[in-house]
């Protein structure tokens, strides 16, 4: 039987829509738009759905858990949908011991106690906010992008059809369209004079370089591969209405909506 696989953070999941235990992965949640979308579009609901999607996850993390699935299943691969998310995550194990040791620095979700030392939350709130100062969102644009393209290379190798969900990422409308001709800084994406290029401290020559050298080491990665995105520029985040018990995460309304964004796309494509 021919295989999808589908891959993501918590957004695939299903982190919440467990009634009984909100704090936890709901795979097999009738609600979940993985589910929705397995069941009720007729090109998906002939295929076997392995989830692997992994709460909390980076998207090295998603990319790794990718390759790793494809690599077991490539002979039965018919489809495989890549859910991103925000970036940069940092996940760690803060110790060795027999108990859970693992740290999702991006969310400072609990304190950590080892037979060493107490790693408190605000330690890790602090540490956090350090790193992402010292961490250039560029350079993770990049990675997600050469992972994007490798999985594209497996796609072609092994003969199975690969999409790409927005879930979480922090790009805006236009960013990956590249500005030809004469234009003023100020015409960039909000993200790509903000976040990119920090245009307030510099003059336009240098900016209009980085912007070339920006879209270039987009380019020499392989690209964004457009017309393989679901939702490139309407994440998942973004279309998000209600919450789930938890309180944070998408809620059934929600997913209903995720499902219907990728029905959308199979059905007409």
């Amino acid at each position: 039987m021919k295989s999808l696989i589908v891959g993501g953070c918590s957004y695939s999941a299903g982190y919440g829509l467990n009634y009984d235990d909100p704090e936890s992965d709901c795979k097999e949640s009738p609600d979940l738009w993985v589910n929705l979308c397995h069941r009720n579009i007729k090109k998906l609901n002939r295929l076997s759905l392995e989830n692997i999607g992994q709460s909390g996850a980076s998207n090295s993390e998603i990319f790794e858990n990718l390759v790793e699935a494809i690599s077991k299943n490539k002979n039965e691969l018919e489809m495989v949908i890549c859910g991103w998310t925000s970036m940069p995550r940092y996940n760690v194990n803060v110790g060795f011991e027999l108990y859970d040791t693992s740290a999702s620095l991006s969310l400072n979700n609990r304190t950590h106690k080892t037979n060493q030392i107490n790693i408190s939350r605000k330690y890790i709130k602090n540490l956090v906010d350090r790193l992402k100062v010292l961490h250039h969102c560029q350079w993770e644009i990049v990675k997600v992008l050469r992972y994007i393209n490798i999985l594209e290379a497996m796609a072609k190798k092994y003969k199975f059809q690969i999409l790409h969900l927005n879930l979480l990422c922090p790009w805006d409308v236009g960013f990956f369209d590249v500005m030809q001709g004469d234009f003023l800084p100020m015409m960039l994406t909000e993200f790509t004079r903000k976040e990119i290029l920090h245009i307030e401290s510099r003059d336009d020559e240098e900016i209009f370089s980085l912007y070339k050298k920006q879209h270039q080491m987009y380019l020499e990665v392989g690209g964004v591969q457009k017309e393989k995105w679901i939702n490139l520029y309407n994440s998942f985040n973004s279309l998000q209405v209600d919450t789930s018990y938890d309180g944070i995460h998408p809620g059934k309304e929600s997913n209903k909506i995720f499902y219907s964004t990728v029905k959308d796309f199979i059905e007409t494509h």
